[in-house]
């Protein structure tokens, strides 16, 4: 059944890592446009030319209120801390050097912040990585068994290079399994695809009596949570026209031209946005997009259930 509110109250970081199983990148660009939708930062894009290309660049500036501060979660509060470390304003490719280490802090924080409200279990997180590494160890042997046996045209060392490999991927396998969700969670895993299924087929009288909530920008940063920011902006487009898009310009973007938004120009400010701060703030650029995919989905990591 559809879910016309976000289910249990999670953030968008929160539900994303209940319904794949792990954090990915996309993750990281929806909590920072969750962060600017409620008053916490504003967006400016930036452009400069450099010979015949013009480079396009976000400036973040940071919007200090104490009291929306005090109801982030402690990994909201870590990236936002850490965007502004060094003042009020900063410039998004200036991320690159030090975001995506700083991320592995915010993935344990996030993870434990689902654990703690009794969504997943935390017991066998330390069992996990033991069993995870234990198997990767066991593929690299079975790899180094290979080239012996390819050396010795395939001896005895090639049958024992098999037998590495299969209880290495068994071992990972078993390891990942460990870290599941609890029956409440399962349960609030359900309603989170119920959720989905409203963000993707949202009718229109259901949307209008969500209106006075702005229900557009408010579900923006889930919708790229479950990379389905395109979608989402078809529906509102839909549902609201084109006038709708014509003068709505959120208050916390603002882009580098002066010309009104349309759907299409928003989905293409939106993609580029959510592009630009995966390859800034990720370790892998080419992992999880940032929610610009047209398809639905659970998520852009490997799955954890």
């Amino acid at each position: 059944m559809a879910e016309y509110d976000p289910p249990g109250d999670l953030t968008p970081m929160e539900m994303g890592i209940l319904d794949n199983g792990s954090y990915y990148d996309a993750l990281t660009t929806a909590e920072i446009i969750n962060l600017a939708t409620i008053g916490l930062l504003t967006i400016r894009e930036t452009s400069s030319k450099i010979l015949l290309f013009n480079i396009k660049n976000y400036v973040l500036e940071r919007k200090r209120d104490s009291e929306k501060e005090k109801k982030l979660i402690t990994p909201q509060k870590m990236i936002l801390d850490e965007i502004f470390r060094d003042g009020d304003k900063t410039n998004l490719s200036d991320l690159k050097s030090t975001f995506p280490e700083f991320l592995k802090k915010v993935e344990d924080a996030a993870v434990r912040c689902v654990g703690n409200k009794n969504l997943i279990t935390l017991s066998g997180e330390k069992k996990m990585l033991k069993f995870v590494t234990a198997g990767v160890l066991v593929l690299i042997a079975s790899f180094i068994m290979f080239a012996i046996s390819v050396a010795n045209n395939f001896s005895i060392s090639g049958y024992v290079s098999g037998s590495l490999f299969l209880s290495g991927a068994v071992t990972i396998a078993f390891g990942v399994l460990l870290r599941k969700r609890t029956l409440g969670g399962a349960e609030l895993a359900w309603k989170i695809k119920g959720f989905k299924l409203f963000m993707k087929t949202v009718d229109k009288d259901r949307a209008a009596f969500y209106e006075k909530e702005n229900i557009f920008e408010k579900f923006l940063p889930y919708a790229i949570a479950f990379e389905m920011t395109d979608i989402w902006i078809k529906r509102m487009e839909e549902i609201y026209g084109e006038k709708y898009f014509a003068t709505h310009v959120p208050a916390w973007y603002i882009g580098a031209s002066a010309a009104s938004f349309d759907a299409s120009n928003f989905t293409s400010a939106i993609n580029s946005l959510s592009s630009s701060i995966s390859q800034n703030t990720s370790s892998s650029s080419g992992s999880g997009g940032g929610g610009s995919s047209g398809g639905g989905g659970g998520g852009g990591g490997g799955g954890g259930w």
